[in-house]
């Protein structure tokens, strides 16, 4: 990718772990970027770095989100092995009509992952067997693929005290939303169902919604405001960005539903974020959601199965405690940190053929 973001990224994040991860195994990482970044921490280069320092014994990880010329021709003139990061590409049809340029880089980057996964000896990570499905259908074999959840940074959150400042409305029910505003993320049937749940109650809600404004999907972003203007929701409803760690793990504890009408998710960290603050979660029936979530969320496959679930939620504050509780066992025992290291050096063994034998370092291009 062109560049590294941390914290607050979700790639990133997954980049950053994965190199912690690797560190504590013994092996020497580089994350390799378009653009020069310094993080603390991370040792890091450019992708002309990669051309030079790439040699045999080595691995190169490449993190895909979205696909690239550049570093598809480093990996084809490496002199070692590759594992392709799969981190989902969001289809180029949710852009149409409102983005021409993330409608092509989407399919482009679509047609690219037949090229890397092409590659010699290639093996490939995925966070979800839903993702898996895109690697297959790509054409590489089930036994060259791996599923590693994404690192994330949930123990930070966890850690954070407590802010003095208050990051939601006191004496209301308040309902969180994390991720991007983008088309995909379906944000306007979260609003248009939030204004269905209002009309038939009166109990005092609120409606947070964390997510970066990406100035390039302005024509969605206009819509959103529409919805918000036209359905009266200003004072229920909250957009938030740029916010620091701090300021996220305040506003989860202050939470009582998370909601998700995204429907497209390769995984979905807001979702195990919200586990481990024992959240119940209404989330669509679609994608990877099911998968992450189990039965830790009340899934919704129809636009007015959103309001029923959350309707149902506010009213009762035992169901919201059973799913909460649900979600805190599910991020123990399937998603922390630990167990991803585990994932990861177990599919590694699994790609490990005789140029890595003699493993030098992993060199990883973000």
């Amino acid at each position: 990718m062109p560049e590294l973001n941390l914290p607050g990224d979700a790639v990133g994040n997954d980049v950053a772990g994965m190199y912690k991860s690797l560190g504590r195994l013994g092996f020497e990482c580089v994350v390799f970027t378009a653009i020069p970044h310094a993080h603390e921490h991370i040792r890091s280069g450019t992708y002309q770095d990669a051309r030079a320092w790439l040699r045999q014994g080595d691995l190169l990880i490449y993190q895909y989100a979205s696909g690239g010329q550049e570093p598809l021709e480093i990996a084809r003139d490496a002199p070692c092995p590759t594992i392709v990061r799969y981190h989902n590409v969001t289809p180029g049809h949710f852009f149409r009509g409102i983005s021409a340029e993330h409608e092509r880089t989407a399919d482009e980057a679509e047609s690219l992952l037949r090229e890397f996964l092409a590659l010699p000896q290639c093996y490939a990570l995925s966070a979800s067997k839903y993702s898996n499905e895109d690697l297959s259908t790509a054409g590489l074999p089930r036994q060259r693929t791996g599923i590693v959840p994404p690192f994330h940074v949930v123990d930070e959150l966890l850690a954070c005290a407590p802010l003095d400042r208050s990051q939601g409305p006191s004496g209301c029910i308040n309902l969180l939303a994390v991720g991007r505003i983008a088309p995909n993320k379906r944000v306007d049937l979260l609003l248009d169902s939030f204004a269905e749940v209002l009309a038939r109650t009166n109990l005092p809600l609120h409606l947070t919604i964390i997510g970066e404004r990406d100035p390039r999907l302005r024509p969605y972003h206009t819509m959103i405001d529409d919805i918000v203007d036209r359905r009266r929701l200003g004072c229920r409803v909250s957009f938030r960005e740029g916010l620091s760690t701090e300021e996220l793990a305040s506003c989860y504890r202050r939470a009582d539903i998370f909601v998700t009408c995204s429907e497209h998710e390769g995984f979905c960290v807001p979702a195990i974020e919200a586990m481990a603050f024992g959240l119940p979660i209404v989330a669509t029936s679609g994608s990877a959601l099911p998968e992450t979530c189990e039965s830790t969320a009340i899934l919704c496959a129809e636009p007015m199965d959103f309001v029923e679930a959350i309707l149902a939620l506010v009213a009762e504050q035992k169901l919201r405690d059973q799913f909460g509780r649900r979600g805190q066992v599910r991020y123990r025992k399937k998603f922390t940190n630990d167990l991803n290291a585990r994932a990861l050096k177990r599919n590694l063994r699994r790609a490990r053929h005789p140029l890595l034998a003699r493993l030098q370092s992993i060199l990883s291009i973000a």
